[in-house]
């Protein structure tokens, strides 16, 4: 979203650097890191980086880091990569990966304390105009850094979920998650974590602004807590491994999880749809009707753009297992129309409405409420479709049986079960479309502070972990 540019005085710049504790400019967002993980401070290490709101033109979608001795967001560069790791021994001795890797790692023990004894620095605002950035991402790690691979200043390998020898991390088992902050031009500040990939370490956090919250989310359960949660079921038990949590879709990827485990409920809920019953999404402002023929959900609404009213035909294939978890291949926007049928009044293209109908689609797979009536009576303005379920509606809701015959009911359990973990309850990023119906881990407002606190990770007693893992 644009806003108004803000200019900075260059005093801001001090600051933001990191090698002594200074009290922070007015538009400055500090960022404290509590750290109750079990390891030691000098065991925890941090990478931050983002895409700053300056960069335009030949520069748009650079990626810049932090660099924790000066301060600077700098765009990232293959000069960066290095050919060792940090104990000193080549990368290329394990094969089939990049031989070089970039490490923009400080400890935690190396950034300054505040006032309450906390480590803290402040998040980027950037000495250019506009200030700020987005896609922020603050790697944490304990006792080795992550590492990224760089191609050039928007392109790099971060840490995958591939638990072979495709990256260092994956390799060297390291075990890692991450916080995404971002910044509005106008000091809005966006935060968040997900779930989508893993949950590598509980991560709890709160934005305030002076003494007042304006929310906390996350994980505050110990790591062996949420562990025990997953290993006690049957099939999420396979997730569980001795670095992290991974989600279904890389678990299918790494073998260990089925990747047939959707496939009787994709096969109840996508028939459902008939010429003589068919389904009405209503999204964009169009109303979308349409049911499977095929096996492909062909959906057709009226379209408003700058040539009048146009009717436009989206096509949905049957999906597998893995594009649900996942979200994506048959559940991803269709490149072919960007561009296309552009409405001046949405701001939205054939290509982004193709990719919004497929993620209300996939959201309600991995719900299983696909079946169900998407806009049940006086449910019919909600921002997504079948958001009366979300609660509860006549006795149907998220992740539950909802009338499906038991031999063909599957749902997300990841995701059920993380939201039944996480702090609040209700808001957490279990699958990728997660948000939709207003349950993400998102946290905005123009606050001052961010306290990041994470979670204890080591198992309560020695051993009790690994002794888990072998059954």
């Amino acid at each position: 979203m644009k806003r108004l540019a803000i200019s900075l005085i260059l005093a801001l710049l001090s600051s933001f650097l990191l090698n002594v504790p200074v009290l922070a400019a007015p538009s400055a967002i500090k960022l404290n890191i509590i750290n109750h993980s079990g390891y030691p401070d000098n065991q925890v290490y941090l990478v931050f980086y983002g895409q700053a709101h300056s960069d335009t033109g030949p520069n748009a979608g650079n990626v810049r880091r932090l660099d924790w001795q000066t301060g600077n967001f700098t765009t990232i560069s293959t000069n960066d990569n290095s050919p060792n790791d940090i104990n000193g021994t080549a990368f290329s001795q394990y094969g089939a990966i990049p031989d070089t890797y970039a490490n923009y790692s400080t400890t935690l023990s190396a950034l300054p304390r505040d006032a309450n004894g906390h480590r803290y620095f402040n998040l980027p605002t950037i000495t250019d105009s506009p200030p700020g950035f987005a896609s922020g991402r603050l790697y944490i790690s304990f006792q080795r850094p992550v590492y990224l691979h760089i191609n050039g200043p928007q392109a790099y390998t971060q840490p995958g979920y591939t638990l072979t020898a495709t990256d260092v991390n994956a390799i060297l088992q390291t075990k890692f998650d991450f916080f995404e902050p971002a910044l509005d031009p106008d000091f809005k500040v966006w935060a968040d974590t997900t779930n989508v990939d893993a949950v590598g370490m509980p991560l709890l956090y709160e934005l305030k602004n002076g003494n007042t919250s304006l929310g906390t989310k996350g994980l505050a359960q110990p790591m062996s807590q949420l562990r025990g949660a997953f290993l006690r079921d049957p099939v999420l038990k396979g997730l569980v491994t001795p670095a992290m949590i991974i989600a279904p879709g890389h678990g299918i990827q790494n073998s260990l999880f089925p990747s047939n485990y959707l496939d009787n409920y994709i096969a109840y809920a996508w028939p459902v749809w008939t010429s003589t019953n068919p389904l009405t999404i209503n999204y964009d402002t169009v109303k979308w009707s349409g049911y499977v023929i095929n096996t492909q959900l062909v959906l057709t609404g009226n379209v408003n753009t700058s040539s009048g009213s146009v009717s436009e035909t989206h096509y949905i294939h049957y999906p597998s297992t893995s594009d649900v978890f996942f979200c994506q291949n048959t559940l991803g926007g269709d490149t072919s129309l960007k561009g296309i049928n552009y409405d001046p009044n949405t701001k939205l293209d054939a290509f982004n409405r193709d990719a919004d109908l497929k993620n209300n689609v996939g959201a309600a797979l991995n719900r299983a409420v696909f079946h169900l009536n998407p806009y049940p009576t006086g449910h019919g303005s909600d921002n997504f479709p079948w958001f009366a379920y979300r609660d509860g509606y006549n006795g149907m809701i998220f992740y539950g049986q909802n009338g499906v015959p038991a031999g063909q009911f599957a749902t997300n359990i990841y995701s059920k079960l993380l939201h039944q973990l996480c702090y609040d309850g209700v808001n957490i990023y279990g699958f990728a479309y997660d948000d939709n119906c207003n349950i993400s881990t998102t946290i905005s407002g123009y606050g001052d502070t961010i306290n990041l606190t994470i979670g204890n990770y080591l198992p309560s007693s020695t051993g009790a972990l690994d002794l888990l893992l072998l059954d």
